[in-house]
């Protein structure tokens, strides 16, 4: 049976784009923020209302707003992000990763401020260049933040591995810089094999990690 938060969800991404009045129904049902924000958002991808669209994504980053420590808030609201980008709708975009910048400032884990920045890059892929530096600044810094203790952040190492092709198809400069700052051997040699096997993916390919629209 699952978590029927979960399931609701699921159903509505299934049936966003061919039944977008029951699609809406179910995401209103959802009482779980987490869950109502990715359903929201996923409906208002396909609606082509301009002004319904931006309803549900109001509607979407007020869920998400109520997931509770920052990590999760702006996690979440990487969905309702992404679909402004995808949508070009660059003032709001701008506006939202401004607020969920300063959200994820409040973070004190460099570990759970990463995996967050690692979702929000993934929404702004595709929108304004400078406006996707503005983040993967931000997320390279916690990625090389070191643990409590001095210890070595190892996630955040193979975090950004993982954004090391994107980055190369947007900034081949800044690649190149981040490359730089990767220890240790073997995650040398994962970026390495990671450019080589995704050089003919298209750039929305390389943000596999999330938020996913579908």
């Amino acid at each position: 049976m699952g978590n029927p938060a979960t399931n609701k969800r699921d159903l509505v991404w299934q049936i966003a784009r061919s039944d977008q009045t029951r699609a809406l129904k179910l995401a209103g049902d959802i009482e779980d923020p987490w869950f109502r924000c990715q359903a929201l958002a996923h409906v208002a991808h396909h609606v082509e209302n301009d002004t319904l669209r931006k309803q549900l994504l109001s509607k979407a980053f007020h869920s998400a707003k109520r997931c509770g420590e920052p990590n999760r808030i702006v996690t979440a609201s990487s969905w309702p992000l992404k679909v402004l980008c995808l949508s070009g709708a660059v003032g709001e975009l701008r506006r939202q990763t401004g607020l969920l910048l300063k959200c994820i400032e409040q973070e004190g884990s460099p570990v759970r401020r990463l995996d967050a920045l690692h979702f929000v890059l993934g929404a702004v892929a595709q929108g304004p260049n400078d406006l996707f530096g503005e983040v993967f600044e931000k997320f390279q810094a916690s990625c090389l933040q070191p643990l409590h203790g001095g210890k070595r952040n190892k996630r955040g190492e193979a975090r950004l591995v993982d954004v090391i092709p994107l980055l190369m198809r947007l900034s081949p400069a800044r690649a190149k810089e981040a490359s730089d700052k990767i220890a240790g051997p073997d995650n040398r040699a994962t970026a390495e094999r990671l450019l080589r096997n995704t050089k003919q993916l298209p750039l929305e390919k390389l943000c596999w990690w999330g938020p996913n629209l579908g």
